[in-house]
């Protein structure tokens, strides 16, 4: 099984982020329980916070933790 990404490259990001989205739906359809996410690629991190419309500044700042993995700042 598999997914293959289909496109034109204008929004990356976006597509990162639906890639882990439908792995993360498939894997919790399936019964596996208690998945953690690690994400550290910029890409997907900035595909993750830009549709929650903060703050240009905020968004920086959580990026810079997640970078980090500063669990604490978040």
């Amino acid at each position: 099984a598999g997914i293959e990404l289909i496109g034109d490259g204008v929004l990356p990001d976006a597509a990162e982020v639906e890639v882990v989205s439908v792995a993360l739906l498939a894997l919790t359809r399936i019964g596996i329980q208690g998945l953690r996410l690690d994400i550290n690629a910029p890409g997907l991190v900035r595909g993750l916070l830009t549709p929650l419309g903060m703050k240009a500044s905020t968004q920086a700042t959580l990026e810079q933790a997640i970078a980090r993995k500063d669990a604490t700042a978040l």
